[in-house]
């Protein structure tokens, strides 16, 4: 399940939300179990930055080879892109790959 929490500054916080059933003496309880919803993972072997479309550069991460982090922090609305650029000084970030 995912949870979607508001923030005033017009970005809202994304979380995955699971429950199971607890065991031994805490059957009749429900374990909850936060995460987060969305995570990147570099598989390349060069380092990569990251950020939602329209963010501004100060929002970037940066994503070394076979590292993975979340993407927690987005805008308001309905319409979620994620772009990426190779680290550098003349780095373009590409067109939005995930929707």
């Amino acid at each position: 399940m995912a949870l979607s929490l508001p923030s005033p500054k017009e970005t809202e916080t994304h979380i995955g939300l699971s429950w199971t059933q607890g065991q031994g003496k805490y059957e009749l309880s429900k374990v909850i179990t936060l995460a987060p919803r969305f995570l990147v993972k570099n598989g390349l072997r060069l380092p990569l930055h990251f950020r939602e479309r329209g963010m501004p550069p100060s929002e970037q991460s940066l994503l070394q080879p076979e590292e993975h982090a979340p993407l927690q922090i987005t805008r308001k609305g309905t319409e979620k892109l994620l772009t990426v650029a190779y680290s550098g000084l003349n780095a373009k970030w590409c067109v939005s790959i995930i929707q």
